[in-house]
């Protein structure tokens, strides 16, 4: 759930779920925030959500006995955010895991899922999931109704989890966002794992990191071409 609209003393209980939450914390009215609700009887855990500037954020890994961790997060971007530096953030939350689906309000409109306009944050959202092979996933009807102009803002963006789904927008409840369904079948993944796929030494990688660069030097980038010529200077480190 996004745009909970909580403050810390509120309290969300439902019979054989577990709520966790990040509220905005805020001196005026509620505003942003979210929740993920989960069964009890679900293997899980809670993940404390990274340092985050332009997005909110609750992380559940899910334990299933037979398959690898999965990461579900869901995310709010706030229509204030940055429409080019919110992908930082979700680089980060990629990072929490291999298989991640990141689920919410994104206040990003492209025509690759059916919205009528491509506005920035839409393009770059675009751009950021092309460069990174990741799947955007989006029911075939608008997700968020307004006076004059419907749209499709609640999306999922699917990283490494190779399973079938159906994403629908149903027609319900009486906010200005329908509740969206995604569900995923387990029985058969669309793709086999790569049996020529190299695994990677992180220890060796992190060492010729730290020796190239100094993670300071990425820290508070508030400008595009600052970004850009950052990515100049690390991608060569990282290869």
């Amino acid at each position: 759930m996004q745009e909970t609209h909580l403050k810390p003393p509120h309290n969300i209980s439902i019979a054989n779920y577990t709520c966790y939450r990040n509220d905005r914390i805020t001196d005026g009215n509620a505003r942003g925030g979210t929740s993920i609700l989960i069964k009890r009887n679900i293997p899980h855990f809670n993940l404390p959500t990274p340092a985050l500037q332009h997005i909110e954020a609750t992380i559940v890994v899910l334990t299933p006995p037979n398959l690898n961790l999965i990461s579900i997060i869901s995310v709010y971007v706030p229509p204030s955010s940055d429409e080019r530096l919110f992908t930082l953030d979700f680089e980060h939350l990629l990072q929490t895991n291999s298989n991640c689906v990141i689920f919410g309000n994104l206040n990003a409109t492209h025509n690759e899922w059916n919205c009528s306009i491509n506005c920035t944050r839409g393009k770059q959202l675009k751009t950021f999931a092309d460069l990174l092979d990741l799947n955007i996933a989006y029911p075939d009807t608008p997700t968020r109704f307004g006076y004059n102009l419907s749209n499709t803002l609640d999306i999922a963006i699917i990283n490494n989890f190779h399973f079938p789904y159906t994403i629908d927008s149903i027609p319900e409840l009486s906010s200005d966002h329908n509740p969206v369904f995604l569900i995923f079948s387990l029985h058969t993944p669309i793709h086999s794992d790569n049996s020529t796929a190299v695994a990677p030494c992180w220890s060796t990688f992190s060492n010729n990191l730290n020796r190239s660069i100094r993670l300071s030097d990425f820290s508070g980038i508030r400008y595009p071409n600052v970004l850009e010529s950052k990515i100049s200077l690390f991608t060569p480190s990282s290869l």
